[in-house]
């Protein structure tokens, strides 16, 4: 695998929502808006976390 774990390692939406400091509740409903994109791999849900940095810009861009 290329590149450092960092960017590599997929996130759960808990994860996500420790990284944005909002519940996990929330967290589920901005992935199932489609507004923070994920993954799905079998029954789990995945997000790179690219998909939060982009997120996180979105907001700034008021897109």
């Amino acid at each position: 695998m290329s590149g450092s774990d960092s960017t590599c390692r997929l996130l759960k939406v808990p994860d996500v929502a420790r990284r944005l400091g909002i519940s996990v509740r929330f967290a589920w409903r901005l992935v199932a808006e489609g507004r923070i994109r994920s993954i799905r791999i079998g029954r789990c849900t995945r997000v790179r976390p690219e998909e939060v940095e982009r997120f996180l810009a979105d907001l700034e861009s008021g897109a």
